[in-house]
């Protein structure tokens, strides 16, 4: 007796129109999304006074995300809010 369930998944195509540049852009994101998708859970982009560093082996798969932090700038009125 096979108690698996099974469910149907509908999938919608919806027309997309674009410029051959923007759809060589989607093509390119597509091919790195899982990438661009860790960097964006690892808020990457909502640095501030921060360098971010990414290192990927000789495979090509990324390893590791640093971060280098400014706490203090002389001078500056800089206040660190990561």
């Amino acid at each position: 007796m096979n108690n698996k369930s099974s469910t149907t998944v509908e999938i919608k195509e919806i027309p997309v129109y674009m410029t051959n540049y923007d759809a060589k852009l989607f093509l390119e994101f597509c091919k790195y999304h899982d990438i661009f998708a860790l960097l964006m859970d690892k808020n990457v982009f909502n640095q501030k006074g921060a360098a971010i560093t990414l290192n990927f082996d000789n495979q090509g798969h990324l390893k590791t995300i640093t971060r280098a932090d400014v706490l203090y700038l002389a001078g500056k009125e800089f206040n660190n809010t990561n």
